[in-house]
């Protein structure tokens, strides 16, 4: 996308659209004051700065009272921006929010664009672009878990770690260079073995953090867990047991569920999207066998699969043809194998079995939630 940055002043609602009690308007570039003044009762001057003053917002034209407004001025570069920027504080009425935004625009202001005062706080400094990126995680952190780690970018704690290893690069260079520079000499800036070492632990802090970056994603847009199994294998009572409510209808007929069904929980902060599906077997039924086709498409793009099988009963024909699967996408997907319905029993068979396909299997009873 792109900015216009030279001498245009931009302005945005800063506060959610709809009806409240409070809606705050921002306004950034070089000529704010001179566009936003000439609406307000008490025009702001350069004294005014950081102080939060009573005014009423006037339309250019008619000079009709807009609303009663609280204007905040940040002088450039200690803004948000690093521009000036004036910020109004009005009621949260669409009909005020427009008016005040459309008397901003008569004067010489323009719409911003999406993430456009975030992009003009880049160009000027006033953030990385770690921390510009965590700003909307920070808007749109789903878990408290997602919400500290973007807290955490957005303080410039990743930026300072980036910063510390380019040093730690940039003395490793210069101390090869004087030791090249100074051979013929026998003179060593720093011992070979010891910037070996150096340089070995520098290595190792890139590493952690390039192996955080998956951590960090699934903390963002959370995991994806996939249940398969056979019809009436208790995976709608086990997507009940992990939601604590009746999302999914839960029957002793077989094939209940035609189609998958999505929901969503947090489990120790993080986001989490389960997807209950269709029975795994094969049939004749039209629309039953739609409802397994997608079942299996949402394999390659889903964190974790829940594989459920009956603790109680012999596998099956049916179950085969689901271990089938695990096999085939055994390399690229993480499953877990899940035996159900222990309260009804346990067979030494399907838990030998399952064993042997090396995942890990855990035991359960979804409808007595153990």
């Amino acid at each position: 996308m792109k900015f216009i940055t030279e001498d245009d002043t931009i302005v945005a609602l800063s506060t959610p659209l709809g009806m409240g009690a409070i809606a705050v308007i921002r306004v950034s570039g070089k000529n704010c004051l001179d566009i936003v003044n000439p609406l307000l009762t008490h025009p702001i001057t350069l004294s005014d700065k950081r102080k939060a003053i009573y005014n009423r917002v006037q339309h250019p034209s008619t000079h009709q009272t807009i609303d009663h407004v609280v204007t905040t001025y940040f002088q450039a570069p200690n803004s948000y921006t690093g521009e000036d920027v004036v910020e109004i504080s009005c009621h949260c009425n669409p009909f005020i929010i427009n008016g005040i935004i459309e008397s901003i625009i008569l004067n010489g202001g323009r719409i911003a664009r999406p993430g456009e005062f975030t992009f003009r706080a880049f160009m000027n400094g006033k953030m990385d672009l770690s921390q510009a990126e965590a700003v909307a995680e920070v808007i749109s952190s789903r878990t408290r878990q997602s919400l500290t780690q973007s807290m955490r970018h957005l303080e410039g704690r990743l930026a300072q770690k980036r910063n510390d290893i380019r040093t730690d690069i940039l003395n490793y260079l210069s101390l090869l260079e004087i030791n090249l520079d100074f051979s013929d000499e026998e003179i060593e800036a720093i011992p070979l073995p010891k910037l070996k070492d150096n340089i070995s632990r520098t290595i190792e802090q890139i590493e952690q953090l390039l192996h955080t970056y998956d951590y960090g994603r699934l903390l963002q847009e959370g995991i994806k867990l996939l249940i398969l199994g056979k019809p009436n294998v208790g995976k709608s009572s086990l997507l009940n047991t992990l939601l604590k409510k009746e999302r999914a209808i839960v029957s002793e007929v077989p094939g209940t569920t035609r189609d998958y069904i999505e929901a969503s929980l947090e489990i120790d902060g993080l986001a989490v999207q389960v997807v209950d599906t269709a029975g795994i077997r094969k049939t004749e039924d039209i629309v039953e066998a739609a409802g397994v086709q997608r079942a299996l498409e949402h394999i390659e793009t889903t964190d974790i699969v829940l594989c459920v099988f009956e603790a109680n009963q012999h596998l099956n024909k049916d179950d085969e043809e689901l271990i089938n699967i695990i096999r085939r996408h055994r390399e690229n997907v993480n499953f877990v194998l899940v035996l159900n319905k222990i309260d009804l029993g346990i067979l030494d068979q399907p838990k030998d079995e399952l064993s042997s396909l090396n995942f890990p299997l855990i035991s359960i009873s979804a409808k007595e939630n153990v």
